[in-house]
């Protein structure tokens, strides 16, 4: 149960940095949001969010071309080096300022980084730890007089080409040549964005903000200055070569004999120099801010300031295609390996697509919550997680591929409630600041019922019982409104609290209750479905309730209120079992403004949001700070504290400040813009907005908790803070924990009873291990003729471990018919057993029945489709054979 470990992160699918996908055929993109990487698995449609984090949000990622190493440098220059394929964290390293471009060679030996004027190279680091992983090669300072903007390496891992704001391209060598020095390539008026070598390193073009293409070409044509400055760089060189203009042809044999190390346009490129072949603007709806080059397409991808995206032909620079994707600038471009898919990003609204250019068409197209997340809910199979912010917007994510699938926008103002309608899961209903409550339809994605009042109420927060009644509770008045789903009508108005209800919550029972929660320090039990019955008031106290949740079996119900301390209140018993003090467990870090230290702080300590789990044996709270609690209810203890993110980015995260940075109005910071950026901005502050502008000021924003939910099969859970849905999971794959071990369980006696056909034996022994790779080689090793037998004389004791294997293989793994096979005979023999465990033992049945639904949504449509198709040309083909009967006769 407390083996949570980070699986993904929704709600946002980019927030700044470069995209880059994988040098092989898999083309996995990797989108950095925040301080976490989240990798899309784009040809089998799923998502994962990578178990590291880096100190602060990422500002360049750049991983080796065969795929080992992965270097993630956040905006203060602090970097980790990871063992990209075992998800390993290998070093940290402080590149002791901004990293404005990285790149690895494509011999995978060197990878070079540049941070203001300077750049640097450095040796590849090795996949296991090491004292001092990284080995600076080389350093280039001040080659450039203002800030480098872009790096690329030859394809021969021997040149790199720079780009800087003093509108110049550079030409650097990675090995010392004798004679040769950085070559400068001018004749821009604006700022260079990119620039390029082609695949024989013989031609350059660079791509300036305002359009302009320049293409130098190296031509083997040396003019007699050339032939005197080489002269003389030849006889200070320490081999002391005399260069003779009548013996050049022995030259050039000398010098392909002393440098065999030498690459072919090594060896030449002093033979030579760079002219410019041509000068051509191209026209762009906005200022150029992203550009790449595929070399093998010969293809040239622009991404403009306005949101347009520009494809040109290499050749001709003819444009091929040419749209507009969004309305912000585009912020990151990367085509793959193979030149058919470009990723496009814009971090301003979070949107992330990937257009394949030759069809035309959208592989990818997501887009997060552009503000912070406030309220979300699972389905009740698990299958489907709706969230919902301060944008207005509900959006739906598959929890199997972590991608959003539809999005509602008719609410004009801040969500405040999010809850699934029916058992089925396939409606969901919203309250919010806007006095409407929404229900909508997930199978034909509209807004089929609106709830309002007779008087205009904001909405603070929502409850809906399952099946037809969905209540809003209203911040002024102090009211909860009661509606039927299935004719719209207002059916009653609860009054009794004088303070906003801020929270709500039916009891998933047969004989359902409302409780309520509210500012005015009270908590009640409303039994709408019962005449004359007294509202109960459960607590009456000092502090102002905050959070509430009520467990499976509708008996108990947790409290959280202001002060920090959490109320478990037994129904039947009419009282209060016990209380939980939290307010030491909830304390985060410091936040900028505060004047005590973080111990000592009164600020926000309290919970926002409880919910138990499936079982009811343990409770989970978020709230103002970067901790969750989980706490076990009867033995009032807390058994774990997770800590949602390290980023120094948010405000909170830091136990304690820089005491150098310390004022008398809190923590200094560099807040005010220059007056370039000033005049880059293009949004003002509104009066009366309390969300900051962080556009035009650097603020930090505090890290916080705003709702927390299990999923209904206890395996994992769901958070929204301010970096989004992070969700917590259990990995079945990942642990070695045996259980009832003993001397004679080993897997030389393991694959004795397979041997000796003794297939029951086998299974439990596997069982026993507790070993994933173990029970699973065990399962595809007993054959389907055996199952029913197995079946019928399986251990009680051991049903519940094989069933939630059984579970995890339908959802992961290709033998789908034999793990159907397993569980319709465990359900046939042991179906009374099933039944009668305890109701926290029966997770694996709704694994298993949201692996059928999906199994029953995409195999069960294909097979209709080809049995169609069947039956089609089935009855085509006799139709022809009459036909052409009748044209004979």
């Amino acid at each position: 149960m407390l083996s949570y470990k980070l699986q993904n992160v929704l709600g946002v699918v980019y927030r700044g940095g470069n995209l880059t996908f994988t040098h092989d055929d898999r083309d996995l993109l990797l989108s950095p949001v925040g301080n976490k990487i989240t990798l899309f698995d784009l040809k089998n449609n799923k998502s994962q969010t990578l178990p590291f984090e880096c100190r602060s949000n990422i500002d360049r990622i750049a991983l080796s071309p065969n795929g080992k190493i992965l270097i993630m440098v956040d905006i203060d220059g602090y970097g980790l080096i990871v063992n990209f394929r075992q998800r390993v964290i290998l070093a940290h390293f402080n590149f002791r300022a901004a990293v404005s471009a990285l790149a690895f060679s494509p011999d995978n030996k060197f990878f070079a980084i540049a941070t203001d004027t300077r750049i640097r190279i450095f040796e590849t680091p090795s996949l296991k730890k090491t004292f001092a992983p990284l080995s600076l090669f080389k350093k280039y300072n001040r080659m450039h007089t203002g800030n480098v903007i872009s790096m690329n390496w030859s394809d021969d891992s021997r040149f790199i080409v720079s780009t800087s704001e003093d509108m110049t391209v550079k030409l650097f060598s990675l090995h010392k040549l004798d004679g040769f020095i950085p070559i400068t390539f001018s004749g821009n008026k604006h700022p260079i964005v990119n620039a390029f070598f082609n695949q024989t390193t013989e031609r350059i073009f660079s791509l300036a903000k305002d359009g302009t293409i320049l293409l130098w070409k190296w031509v083997d044509d040396r003019s007699e200055e050339f032939k005197e400055q080489l002269r003389f760089s030849y006889k200070k060189s320490v081999k002391r070569v005399k260069v003779e203009e009548e013996d050049s042809q022995d030259e050039e044999e000398d010098e392909e004999t002393e440098n065999p190390y030498l690459s072919e346009f090594e060896q030449k490129i002093l033979k030579g120099r760079y002219v410019l072949e041509k000068k051509h603007k191209i026209k762009l709806e906005g200022n150029a801010k992203v550009v790449i080059v595929q070399a093998s397409e010969k293809i040239l991808a622009v991404g403009c300031s306005n949101g347009t995206f520009s494809l040109y032909n290499i050749d001709n620079l003819e444009p091929v295609h040419a749209f507009q994707i969004s309305e912000n600038k585009i912020s990151s471009l990367v085509i793959n390996h193979s030149g058919d898919w470009i990723a496009m990003a814009s971090d301003k609204l979070g949107q992330l697509f990937v257009w394949e250019w030759k069809s035309e068409s959208y592989i990818l197209k997501q887009q997060g919550h552009t503000v912070d997340v406030e309220h979300l809910a699972y389905s009740p199979d698990g299958t489907y997680l709706a969230t919902a912010g301060d944008d207005c917007k509900i959006k739906v994510w598959n929890t199997d591929n972590s991608f959003c699938f539809v999005t509602f926008s008719e609410h004009k103002a801040a969500i405040t409630g999010l809850e699934f309608i029916t058992n089925k899961g396939n409606a969901i209903v919203s309250a919010s600041k806007d006095g409407t409550v929404r229900a909508f339809d997930l199978i034909r994605y509209r807004n089929f019922r609106t709830f309002t009042t007779p008087k205009p109420v904001q909405f603070t927060s929502l409850a809906c019982d399952g099946t037809d009644i969905v209540c809003a509770g209203a911040f002024d008045p102090y009211d909860i409104y009661m509606w039927s789903i299935r004719t719209g009508d207002l059916l009653d108005v609860l009054s009794g609290h004088t303070g906003p209800v801020s929270t709500l919550k039916f009891a998933p029972t047969a004989d359902t209750f409302l409780v309520s929660g509210s500012w005015d320090r009270t908590a009640r039990i409303w039994n709408i479905f019962t005449k004359n019955t007294p509202v109960e008031i459960i607590y009456e106290g000092a502090d102002q309730v905050t959070s509430l949740d009520i467990n499976s079996s509708g008996k108990e119900i947790s409290i959280a209120l202001l002060s920090g301390q959490v109320i478990i209140y037994d129904k039947e018993d009419g009282s209060s079992r016990t209380t939980l003090d939290c307010y030491n467990d909830i304390r985060g870090g410091r936040l900028s403004d505060d004047r005590n230290i973080s111990k000592r702080s009164t600020k926000n300590n309290f919970f926002n949001s409880i919910c138990y789990n499936s079982t009811g044996e343990f409770i989970i709270g978020g709230g103002n700070s970067k901790n969750l609690c989980m706490y076990n209810i009867h033995h009032k203890v807390l058994m774990k504290r997770f800590v949602i993110t390290e980023n120094r980015s948010l405000d909170g995260v830091l136990n304690k400040l820089n005491s150098k940075k310390i004022t008398e109005f809190g923590e200094e910071e560099k807040d005010e813009l220059s007056d370039a950026e000033w005049d880059k901005t293009d949004a003002d502050n509104l009066p009366g907005v309390k969300k900051p502008n962080t556009i035009k000021r650097r603020t930090k924003l505090a890290v916080r908790v705003k709702d927390v939910k299990f999923s209904p099969d206890g395996k994992s859970f769901a958070c929204a803070t301010t970096e989004g849905i992070i969700i917590y999971g259990i990995n079945n794959n990942q642990s070695f924990s045996p259980i009832d071990l003993d001397i004679e369980v080993t897997l030389e006696n393991l694959m004795g009873e397979l041997k000796k056909r003794n297939y029951l034996e086998a299974i439990v022994m596997a069982l026993k291990f507790n070993q994933a790779k173990i029970i699973e080689k065990t399962f595809e090793l007993i054959p389907t003729s055996s199952i029913p037998i197995i079946s019928s004389n399986f251990p009680v004791n051991y049903i519940e471990k094989l069933m939630t294997f059984l579970a995890y293989e339908l959802e992961h793994s290709v033998n789908i018919e034999l793990a159907l096979t397993w569980c319709k005979n465990l359900l046939k023999y042991n179906d009374e057993l099933i039944h009668n465990l305890k109701e926290q033992k029966q997770g694996f049945v709704k694994a298993i029945h949201r692996a059928l639904k999906f199994y029953e949504n995409t195999l069960l449509k294909i097979t209709n489709e080809n049995l169609y198709s069947l039956k089609f040309l089935m009855f085509e083909e006799p139709q022809e054979e009459a036909d052409e009967e009748l044209i004979e006769t």
